[in-house]
């Protein structure tokens, strides 16, 4: 009876202890990004872009109506872009000298909702 006694009391300090880590804010298994982000523009899937860093890693935002253009960035251009917390950018900026894949050289805004 001992056994089984102990045996709860041990099965039931792991499963608190497993809720409390489940329930901890600072653990996210893919935290939102935000901040900024340096880049090649990897894809664009409507108002979805993706940007691969330096380093490999792929950060992808939200663009809208309040999205401040710098550029007209295409996929394969270098950008910078200024995420906010909830993950739409504040801004995106077509790095100068970037190679740009077959474009015009025109510097106007692209348009929203493709």
């Amino acid at each position: 009876m001992k056994k089984h006694i102990g045996l709860f009391a041990l099965a039931a300090i792991l499963s608190w202890g497993a809720a409390a880590y489940a329930l901890d804010p600072t653990i996210s298994a893919s935290p939102a990004p935000s901040g900024q982000i340096t880049g090649q523009l990897d894809r664009i899937q409507g108002d979805i872009y993706t940007v691969k860093d330096p380093a490999g890693r792929e950060v992808t935002f939200r663009v809208d109506k309040d999205t401040k253009w710098e550029g007209s960035p295409k996929v394969g251009d270098q950008v910078e872009a200024s995420i906010a917390p909830d993950g739409s950018a504040d801004y995106v900026r077509k790095i100068s000298g970037a190679k740009n894949r077959g474009s015009s050289g025109s510097e106007s805004s692209p348009p929203f909702g493709r």
